[in-house]
């Protein structure tokens, strides 16, 4: 199993995973061709690759949509939604539901965390203008309660307002430190605005 990503991206990859990195000057998933190692069975995207990478010669490969496409957007005929009603939606019935595996977490009590009163864990991409950051800021503010906020480090304007507001700004989070914030949250905050 391979997992290729930019250069400027840091990465956590499971045992048995290999990273192929690609120089940030390549926008093109053209470039991750000529670097495929041979005999890779499957490639797998997590956004559509431009048409032009489908060629004679590449491993077969499934793409995975993680959102809604814009009017007119064509999807790869081996895409995989995130639900049936999101493959219902752009009018396909393959779906892989996200997952999590609930070994990795735990109570704050057995992580050895501390469970923080009123104050509940925004948890999402923080750049999406859907996943709604800043209603969450605006409810956590309203409630008089300390938001924390994690996912990503953008954007800044509302990295700032958290801050100010008392809250606190965790990054991107994964394995050990996902289970740790999540597990000292009073609550999970997420007023997103996307059905």
């Amino acid at each position: 199993t391979y997992g290729a990503v930019r250069e400027s991206d840091s990465a956590e990859l499971p045992s048995g995973v290999d990273l192929l990195p690609i120089p940030v000057s390549e926008r093109s998933a053209e470039g991750l061709v000529s670097r495929i190692p041979p005999g890779t069975e499957i490639v797998h995207f997590q956004a559509p690759p431009e048409s032009g990478y489908f060629r004679d010669g590449v491993p077969p490969s499934i793409t995975t949509i993680h959102g809604n496409g814009k009017p007119g957007e064509a999807f790869p005929k081996n895409a995989v939604f995130l639900s049936r009603n999101h493959a219902e939606r752009h009018r396909r019935r393959t779906f892989v539901h996200n997952g999590a595996n609930p070994g990795e977490f735990g109570l704050a009590k057995d992580l050895g965390v501390e469970k923080r009163a009123d104050s509940p864990l925004f948890l999402s991409k923080t750049t999406l203008r859907t996943k709604n950051l800043s209603g969450a800021l605006e409810i956590a503010a309203r409630s008089g309660m300390k938001l924390a906020v994690a996912g990503g480090n953008r954007p800044i304007g509302l990295r700032l307002r958290t801050l100010l507001r008392g809250g606190t700004w965790c990054g991107p989070v994964a394995r050990e430190r996902k289970a740790a914030v999540l597990a000292s949250a009073s609550a999970l905050l997420f007023p997103v605005i996307w059905d």
